[in-house]
């Protein structure tokens, strides 16, 4: 076989994910009502979401949250952010040039971990005054398989099962469906009475509760009654909790 000039195979081209699935995943928003005039803003969005799941699901799995977590769901988020990164690499009109994948030896989990969270960072920080650089999505696809080596599992493996489930499920959830569907519903477990839909939205939601400095009551199930809302707390008082006091 003859060369000229370039490598007939990228490593981009060897991954489970790839600038055509990504833009097969694009063709199917578009059919679905998700525009190009918002595409930049939704995945800038995307990508910050899918980094904090990840880093949700690696903290529940460390033993460093209220609730314990598995690592299927570390694998399968980190997916996540390898995807949308891809993903929005297509929406945008760019190519991420992956590089080839870092080599397997030990390291810091908890730095590989925040690596990933940097990396999305760094990709966005200037977003809506600079656009996005593929470079730093390229970053994103990078860090995202340093966290999977240290780690120690198949990203790739874990990408082909997302994608299994993104090109089955449907691309808009019917109205109401996820709180009809969800066997994950529960209440704040601060005693608010916020209902969650994911672990995800309990997470989030719970780190800036204004209940947060009351004593936690077991979480209950989705059906049960809702506990007593306790009184706002002085507007004072909120912006104090906000601050840091007592989290």
């Amino acid at each position: 076989m003859t060369h000229t000039g370039t490598t007939a195979q990228t490593p981009a081209q060897t991954t489970a994910m790839t600038m055509h699935t990504a833009a097969r995943i694009v063709h199917h928003l578009r059919a679905n009502g998700f525009t190009a005039q918002n595409a930049a803003p939704r995945q800038v969005l995307n990508l910050i979401e899918e980094a904090g799941e990840f880093i949700g699901a690696y903290r529940r799995c460390a033993g460093l949250a209220r609730r314990r977590g598995n690592l299927q769901d570390v694998h399968a988020e980190l997916a996540d952010v390898l995807i949308t990164a891809y993903v929005t690499a297509a929406e945008l009109g760019l190519t991420i040039d992956e590089p080839a994948p870092p080599p397997v030896r030990p390291g810091d989990p908890l730095r590989a971990v925040l690596g990933v969270f940097t990396a999305v960072h760094d990709a966005v920080r200037l977003f809506p005054l600079t656009p996005i650089d593929p470079v730093a999505l390229a970053s994103v696809v990078s860090a995202a398989r340093q966290a999977a080596a240290v780690l120690a599992f198949d990203l790739d493996d874990a990408v082909t099962a997302k994608l299994g489930v993104i090109f089955s499920r449907g691309w808009r959830e019917p109205a109401g469906s996820e709180v009809d569907r969800s066997p994950h519903t529960v209440l704040c477990g601060w005693g608010c009475g916020y209902l969650a839909h994911s672990e995800a939205d309990l997470d989030d939601h719970e780190a800036h509760c204004d209940h947060a400095d009351q004593p936690a009551p077991d979480m209950v199930p989705a059906d049960a009654a809702p506990a007593a809302v306790p009184s706002p707390r002085p507007v004072a008082s909120r912006r104090h909790g906000r601050n840091g006091a007592g989290r």
